[in-house]
């Protein structure tokens, strides 16, 4: 007996003997952990999911319980026995007519545990949804066709502030080969085509469509006290300097140097228009493109044609009826065939400040001459961006042109 308790021969065994429970018990619960991580991530992913489709169906005037159902019912990774309660405008956020929470409760079938549980634990998981503000756009295409903003070959946007289109094209946002584009948001209700999203952007495609910020305007009437056309050439006054005072007028053709008072210019069937020669200057002018006829015949508003080689500093108004707008184009105004945009432009010595609107017509932004475009904001049906634009986010002085985009997101 005494020689039996001194031998040690398969102790090992022993202990692992002992062990091999414990060792079974912790591999078991590791996998548990493992599958409950697993199923309540997912779980957590389709609340969001359900969240934010909940909410769009609000936006476009549907029911947020059925477009929730319907995702849960697509959504395969689900366990048949899961629970889905929708509240709209909940506790969290009982005053937002667009906030949409979400909860779902599922069983976590889990292997080791359910060896010895008779039901199966629950995970419960909740997302809410709404639309938020999410920061200030510099350009916005309002048109719901065709290809809203388009950077043509050997263009270059740089903006410090977000663009957005509001096109439901899978081309809504469409970088061409040779183009650059750089921005710290870029959203479009569409899709965005031929861009590497850089690390520092934000880029969403099939977003939220934005508000246009003036669909509520309408131009001031056309006064009946006549509107002439005006021309000018480097020859007028002697090569001296023509002024213009606010009022209403026809066609503005400069081609020479003009200064125009600060206020209000009512164009009636009449085209903006600076050629290469021109040298024109305003501190504080709104421009209006309409017509009195612009309701039978849209054709009748004019556009702005401004050449790269011209040298304009305009500047909008920082309050009176028109704060912060440079361009208004009547939003009755036919669509312009291709080639025939209104075009923004200027030499290397010119400057626009300013919210530039034309809903229904596109805008070729043309940056080839140089023109110092970082303090223009620009609303059109569709964005054309040539040579290299550049729109900055702080301008001094103009503090109506902040444009606050939107979004469906997550807010807890």
């Amino acid at each position: 007996m005494k020689a039996l308790l001194r031998n040690e021969d398969g102790n090992t065994l022993a202990v692992l003997a002992l062990a091999f429970p414990l060792l079974i018990g912790s591999a078991g619960v590791a996998v548990d952990v493992f599958q409950w991580t697993t199923a309540r991530n997912t779980l957590q992913k389709v609340a969001d999911q359900a969240a934010i489709a909940g909410v769009s169906a609000i936006v476009q005037g549907s029911s947020p319980e059925v477009a929730v159902s319907e995702l849960i019912a697509r959504t395969r990774e689900l366990d048949d026995a899961t629970a889905t309660q929708v509240e709209t405008a909940p506790d969290s956020r009982p005053k937002d007519p667009f906030a949409v929470a979400v909860r779902l409760n599922a069983p976590a079938r889990m292997t080791f545990s359910g060896l010895f549980l008779k039901s199966a634990f629950n995970i419960s998981v909740e997302a809410t949804a709404s639309v938020v503000e999410n920061g200030e756009y510099c350009l916005l295409a309002l048109g719901r066709g065709d290809t809203g903003i388009a950077i043509q070959p050997g263009g270059r946007l740089e903006a410090e502030c977000g663009l957005a289109s509001n096109s439901s094209s899978p081309a809504a946002i469409q970088v061409t080969s040779g183009g650059k584009l750089d921005a710290p948001r870029v959203v479009a209700f569409g899709g965005i085509t031929g861009w590497q999203n850089p690390g520092s952007s934000v880029a969403r495609s099939f977003g939220l469509r934005q508000k246009d910020p003036y669909e509520d305007s309408a131009p001031p009437p056309v006064p009946k006290t006549g509107c002439p056309n005006v021309t000018a050439n480097p020859s007028n006054n002697g090569g001296g300097t023509l002024k213009l005072k606010p009022g209403c007028y026809g066609n503005l053709v400069l081609n020479g140097t003009v200064a125009l008072q600060p206020g209000e210019y009512i164009l009636n069937r009449g085209n903006f228009i600076v050629g290469p020669m021109g040298n024109v200057s305003c501190k504080g002018c709104t421009f209006i493109l309409t017509s009195r006829d612009a309701g039978s015949d849209p054709g009748s508003v004019g556009k702005v044609q401004i050449d790269p080689k011209a040298n304009v500093k305009l500047r909008a108004p920082a309050d009176g009826p028109d704060p912060g707008l440079l361009f208004y184009q009547d939003p009755r105004a036919g669509r312009e065939m291709p080639g025939e945009e209104s075009r923004i432009g200027g030499d290397g010595f010119s400057t626009l400040e300013g919210i530039i609107y034309m809903p229904s017509q596109a805008i070729r932004i043309d940056g080839r001459g140089g023109a110092n475009l970082s303090c223009s904001r620009l609303l059109g049906r569709a964005l054309i961006v040539e040579g290299r634009v550049v729109i900055g986010k702080d301008c001094l002085g103009v503090d109506q042109m902040q444009i606050a985009g939107t979004e469906i997101r997550l807010v807890s």
